[in-house]
């Protein structure tokens, strides 16, 4: 173990004889390996290369204490590169990472009854969903979509809320500057969004509003050159209104609203948006009563089944109401920093519990 603590958390259930493996469990995600821990389960972490080694800043990311867990205490934490390798696209796939989770079962007597991936990197993500389905443990996904397509990708997912008929936003997504980009960049009312399809895309990959033709065409170009191998690259209509936050968790395809904010976001210090707060939404106020149903039918949409998901939507002006930004199939960020306020407010529980 990494980190030792003198107050170990409490589990507030007998213990059972069971374990739950997180694979990268950060920021709120480590608040729900607490959660799991006073529940009387042991928990396993798996880092990935992403927060694994020696160096004070990755010791740091993967220490409960940052995150307000100090007294948790993982059954054993597991490193790539020290302890497991993974190639996700070798053949064989998730066998050696899966023979070494069972050993570890194995080896303390437990059964494993989940795994999650506790970040939103797509490879840790990818990595959960393969080791979930060997283990024969309830999906997050439908199997139809994923199969076929990674519904994490935001150009995916807004292809499919194209497919079904829900509202999407107007886009174009690429690989190189090719003429369907490039006439889509012509023809679009400015400012346009410029961002990356995929949070794995890239070294140094960043959303950037573009005021010009010129400078939507240098930030593509960018973060097509920053990447170590092929990515894909959106631009994307800029929509005006009120960002609205819907965090839900499902189970067994039964969506559950946990807490819907809005944010206040405004210029300063020389940056487009910065964060002023983020407020509560009353679930019978206008703006919930139309984003709620819009998501739930997203999420249907995506084929999630099971766990925390985090979207982000835009009450636009024109009064069309809501319209997908992005869905995060993880929990709501920020280190789990609004929880007490969402436990205050609704009565005890947040998504934190939920999940």
């Amino acid at each position: 173990m990494h980190y030792v603590t003198s107050e170990p958390v409490q589990a507030t259930l007998p213990p059972h004889k069971t374990i739950i493996v997180l694979i990268d469990p950060i920021s709120t995600s480590c608040r729900i390996a607490q959660e799991i821990s006073k529940r009387g389960h042991h928990v396993l972490a798996l880092w990935t290369s992403k927060y694994a080694g020696d160096s004070s800043d990755k010791r740091d990311k993967r220490s409960p204490a940052k995150y307000g867990c100090g007294g948790l205490r993982y059954k054993l934490e597991l490193e790539e590169g020290r302890d497991w390798n993974w190639e996700d696209d070798a053949e064989g796939g998730v066998e050696g990472v899966l023979t070494i989770v069972n050993g570890v079962a194995a080896t303390f007597g437990l059964k494993i009854v989940g795994c999650i991936a506790g970040s939103g990197w797509s490879r840790a993500n990818t990595l959960a969903d393969a080791l979930a389905e060997k283990l024969g443990l309830p999906p997050r996904l439908a199997a139809a979509p994923e199969k076929n397509r990674d519904v994490r990708n935001k150009n995916t997912q807004q292809e499919l809320l194209k497919e079904s008929g829900l509202r999407c936003i107007r886009q174009v997504c690429g690989s190189e500057l090719d003429g369907t980009v490039t006439e889509f960049l012509e023809a679009e009312t400015y400012p346009v969004v410029v961002k990356p399809a995929s949070k794995s895309d890239g070294k140094g990959a960043s959303i950037k509003l573009c005021r010009t033709k010129k400078e939507a065409v240098d930030h593509f170009t960018h973060l097509i050159e920053s990447a170590p191998g092929k990515i894909e690259v959106i631009c994307q209509e800029y929509l005006r209104g009120t960002e609205i936050i819907v965090d839900n968790v499902s189970y067994n395809s039964t969506h559950k609203t946990c807490m819907v904010f809005k944010y206040d976001k405004r210029p300063a210090n020389g940056e487009r948006n910065v964060y002023f707060a983020m407020i509560p939404v009353e679930s019978d106020s206008p703006e919930a009563s139309v984003a709620i149903p819009y998501v739930r039918n997203v999420l249907d949409v995506f084929g999630v089944v099971n766990g925390p998901t985090h979207a982000e939507c835009i009450l636009t002006e024109d009064g069309q109401g809501p319209v997908l930004v992005e869905l995060s199939i993880r929990p709501h960020g920020g280190d789990g920093s609004w929880s007490a306020l969402s436990r205050a407010l609704t009565g005890g529980y947040s998504q934190i519990e939920a999940s």
